[in-house]
């Protein structure tokens, strides 16, 4: 089970990684087909990892666009992947092995 989380966590840093190379490198493409495998691929996980810190985001404003189809400002990504990573991290070790 500790390697389970740990290994989530290793997966959920690494997509942030990449979520954030791929906007900076793809976001402003004029290719459809790449825009829309930029969000199939990087985007949508990474609308999806946010949801349950919606309300925190909003009590913060690191929400961008008010409306039912509102999304995270950049530091509100970055404060989703780190509690994710630090929350997976944190139950590993929980399953600590007593020896």
């Amino acid at each position: 089970m500790r390697r389970a989380l740990r290994t989530a966590a290793v997966a959920i840093a690494v997509h942030g990684a990449l979520f954030v190379l791929g906007i900076l490198i793809f976001g402003k493409t004029d290719s459809p087909a790449l825009g829309d495998a930029l969000f199939l691929l990087l985007t949508a996980p990474a609308l999806a990892l946010a949801v349950p810190f919606t309300p925190l985001l909003w009590a913060l404003h690191l929400m961008e666009a008010p409306g039912w189809f509102a999304w995270p400002k950049p530091l509100g990504f970055a404060l989703v992947y780190l509690s994710w990573i630090a929350a997976l991290f944190a139950a590993s070790f929980i399953f600590r092995r007593k020896t």
